[in-house]
């Protein structure tokens, strides 16, 4: 038998035992095998699929090649740091029904930077920064959040990157509506954005922002009802691109010297993921499409692989606390095509 890990919350795995391997090697038929394990995912995340209905044998098959599947990816790991694939809130869904659910579809390749936004700022090349820092541990990043079925992944990337700068710049920490944001900015919704457009809209309406506890997160958009309970609001935004080449350098500097940047990234291989370091078999373009917005609040260099620590939007259930790690310096799932972040 092999284990299979299942994603559990604040750090925690739930460990299952599964006989794929048997499967996978010809002794056990695919009937039966992994019935309990499902029955625990029914449980863990709230599904009440019918035992005998049509959907719960759908549901069954589809986690059963998850898993299946998983056990194959795992098997071909190279070392312990690389990142480990395992039973997550999405092991019953097709990769298209994910892809759907909780990205956005279709992204054009490049920058949608407008071009009148100032450059991002960096440290000259060669000056000294820390082989380690994390934004979290400076007390500027508020809890993670779960966008849930709407492609709202933009809107959390924006809010969450506002709420760090004005922390920085002001020591003040607040936990902002993403419900605003979601309502009000032209031409965005659950089907996705940009979050240069959301950006561009916040400076140009001298939009303030509302509190999470004033407007909070419905799932849906909703019809604009904007009545800002706070003067945090941003002065301009920050949009630009970055050479793989400038990714331990430049970037670094970005995130030290600024603040947390929201970035676009390929989110396939985030399906699956329960913990360690991307490092492999994430581009940036996908031709199925499943674009998404995250935050990377932090890095570290100090070990034999170095990684950016990156801040998700799909709830604390997800990968190692609501954050997932990615090897720096090879551009991995399209880190440093894209990055903004507000100027307070």
């Amino acid at each position: 038998m092999i284990m299979a890990v299942m994603a559990g919350r604040h750090g925690s795995k739930v460990v299952i035992l599964s006989l794929c391997s048997m499967v996978v090697s010809g002794l056990l038929p695919t009937d039966g095998v992994e019935q309990m394990d499902f029955d625990i995912f029914q449980s863990k995340f709230n599904r009440t699929y019918s035992k005998g209905s049509t959907e719960y044998e759908h549901r069954h098959q589809v986690f059963k090649q998850n898993v299946l599947s998983c056990a194959e990816s795992n098997s071909q790991r190279t070392s312990p740091h690389d990142a480990q694939c395992g039973v997550t809130q999405f092991s019953d869904m097709t990769m298209a029904e994910f892809l759907e659910g909780h990205t956005i579809l279709h992204a054009e390749d490049g920058s949608r930077c407008g071009g009148d936004e100032p450059p991002c700022q960096t440290k000259a090349v060669g000056q000294d920064l820390p082989e380690q820092w994390d934004w979290r541990q400076q007390g500027v990043v508020t809890g993670v959040r779960d966008q849930q079925l709407c492609g709202s992944c933009w809107a959390f990337g924006v809010v969450e990157t506002i709420e760090s700068h004005w922390a920085i710049r002001h020591g003040e920490l607040h936990e902002l509506s993403v419900q605003q944001l979601l309502d009000c900015t032209p031409h965005c919704s659950c089907k996705g954005c940009f979050t240069g457009d959301a950006f561009k809209w916040l400076v140009q309406s001298r939009t303030a922002l509302e509190l999470r506890k004033d407007n909070p997160y419905a799932d849906e958009k909703k019809q604009c009802a904007s009545r800002p309970t706070t003067n945090v609001r941003i002065s301009n935004y920050s949009c630009c691109h970055f050479e793989p080449s400038a990714e331990l350098t430049q970037l670094r500097s970005v995130l030290f010297q600024n603040g947390p940047f929201a970035i676009m990234i390929n989110a396939a291989s985030l399906k699956d993921y329960v913990g360690g370091i991307i490092q492999h078999h994430c581009p940036f373009k996908n031709v199925n499409g499943g674009y998404h917005s995250v935050v990377v609040v932090g890095y570290d260099m100090t070990g034999e692989v170095p990684y950016w620590i990156i801040r998700n939007s799909w709830g604390e259930a997800f990968g190692e606390e609501g954050y997932f790690r990615v090897v720096m310096g090879k551009s991995m799932c399209g880190l440093g095509v894209q990055i903004t972040y507000p100027v307070i």
